[in-house]
């Protein structure tokens, strides 16, 4: 009991530290799992539950997880959630209970909500009589990871937005340059801490400074 209860224990204390799905705290929340894995023994040879092969190359789930996808993750997962699993009733099935009991403890309440929309894509039956839904650890934590991506995606595509967007800012700040190279500097400092980039910034500012009038030479 000691040994589940260390394997399901949340990666976080309170409600405030639990895993928001925010990409800023994306790399925390992985290196948080990679710990408890190593921990648990959760990549062991036998009885491991996050080595996956594909294409003939074994990757590691909580690091490569962009490149396992959800069907090889289901199908490879098989001997665990199976009720004829070769592994259904060993070691690895009971780490595989350890550790999404772990990873949805792990995660904020708002979180949990979101994430649990997606259950029909990390919850599989296991083929008995009657069938009975289990939650595969492995594919949960793919859909975790895929929500934290999908939410930089589409902050990356609002700052992208706004920055496409300074012309009309340019109008609406009657041509204050201050004001727009102030937007502007905010807007791409959050880009970068993202590790997105924008190409030609220079020229996008200058395009701008181009439609205010007695405008000022302005270096970034």
């Amino acid at each position: 009991m000691a040994l589940y209860d260390m394997g399901t224990k949340p990666l976080f204390d309170s409600e405030e530290d639990k895993f928001n799905l925010d990409n800023d705290e994306s790399l925390n929340f992985e290196k948080a799992v990679e710990r408890r894995a190593r921990a648990m023994g959760w990549y062991h040879a036998q009885q491991g539950i996050l080595t996956f092969t594909v294409d003939g190359e074994s990757l590691d789930l909580v690091t490569d997880y962009g490149r396992i996808d959800i069907c090889e993750i289901k199908t490879q997962s098989e001997p665990i959630y199976l009720a004829t699993g070769a592994l259904k009733n060993q070691r690895a099935a009971q780490n595989n209970d350890m550790m999404h009991t772990m990873l949805l403890d792990s995660l904020t309440k708002a979180a949990k909500t979101r994430v649990q929309v997606f259950k029909d894509e990390y919850e599989f039956g296991d083929g008995g009589t009657p069938e009975v839904k289990v939650i595969v650890a492995a594919a949960l934590y793919k859909i975790i990871m895929r929500l934290t991506t999908l939410d930089t995606k589409s902050t990356n595509k609002a700052l992208r937005d706004t920055i496409s967007d300074l012309p009309n800012y340019c109008l609406q700040v009657l041509g204050d340059v201050d004001k727009i190279h102030t937007r502007f500097n905010n807007t791409y400092a959050q880009l970068k801490t993202r590790g997105e980039d924008v190409n030609d910034k220079e020229g996008i500012l200058f395009s701008i400074y181009a439609q205010v009038p007695d405008k000022t030479s302005v270096t970034t």
